[in-house]
């Protein structure tokens, strides 16, 4: 049987900032790397992407 070690979605976002805000606060996640246009937040074993989305 499979067993992931990770998880790490990739989540666009119209507010980077916002976003991992949230991500902290609400979800307990912890900001790994931050930047304009993108950001990691990760909790025990899962890590997410978070891109800018200009759609």
């Amino acid at each position: 049987m499979y067993n992931a070690l990770y998880l790490s979605p990739m989540i666009p976002s119209f507010n980077i900032r916002e976003t991992v805000s949230f991500f902290e606060e609400v979800l307990g996640f912890s900001p790994v790397l931050g930047a304009e246009t993108y950001a990691i937040c990760q909790k025990v074993r899962s890590k997410t992407g978070l891109g800018r989305y200009n759609g």
